[in-house]
């Protein structure tokens, strides 16, 4: 024999099947990409995950120039790390400095194995976004790189951004 259930009792089990639904949702939309499969992924302090897509050595060339017309330049080897990130995407410098000194120090023990096993001295964080729409870069945000690339020294800290102002 069936049992039947009451109409309230159909009402408590569809509003906690919709509860559950709301809750599951935002932490189902926060998970990494088909891009951080197999890779070292990691979870930042605002609710923003991220993998780590690709660790190369790059050149960083500081140019100066004077007032005569010479310029002298300055070449650094640096550690380049690519990261992929899911959550929410924004462009302010508070949030993004914070993102990064973040990133750096979660994904310093690849740096250094790929360094050697020395801390290396210059790094590079380019944070990319699969999938989301970028908003158009302007001078407000960043410009060409909308403050997603920056560098910053062995210890994580002072992030210079490429492209655009710095504090």
């Amino acid at each position: 024999m069936q049992k039947v259930y009451s109409i309230k009792e159909r009402l408590m089990r569809y509003l906690f099947a919709c509860i559950f639904v709301m809750l599951a949702l935002p932490a189902a939309a926060a998970q990494p990409g088909k891009e951080c499969r197999g890779k070292q992924t990691f979870e930042l302090s605002d609710g923003t995950t991220g993998c780590l897509l690709h660790l190369d050595t790059t050149n960083i060339t500081r140019t100066q120039s004077r007032d005569d017309g010479q310029s002298k330049s300055q070449k650094k080897q640096a550690i380049l790390s690519v990261v992929g990130l899911y959550g929410k995407f924004d462009t302010r410098m508070r949030v993004t400095s914070k993102r990064m000194k973040e990133i750096c120090t979660a994904v310093m023990p690849a740096m250094q194995q790929k360094n050697g096993g020395r801390t290396p001295q210059q790094i590079v964080v380019h944070m990319v976004w699969p999938g989301v729409a970028l908003p158009k870069p302007t001078r407000a945000n960043g410009g060409q790189y909308l403050n997603q690339v920056a560098e910053l020294n062995s210890s994580c800290r002072s992030p210079q951004y490429f492209g655009s102002r710095t504090r």
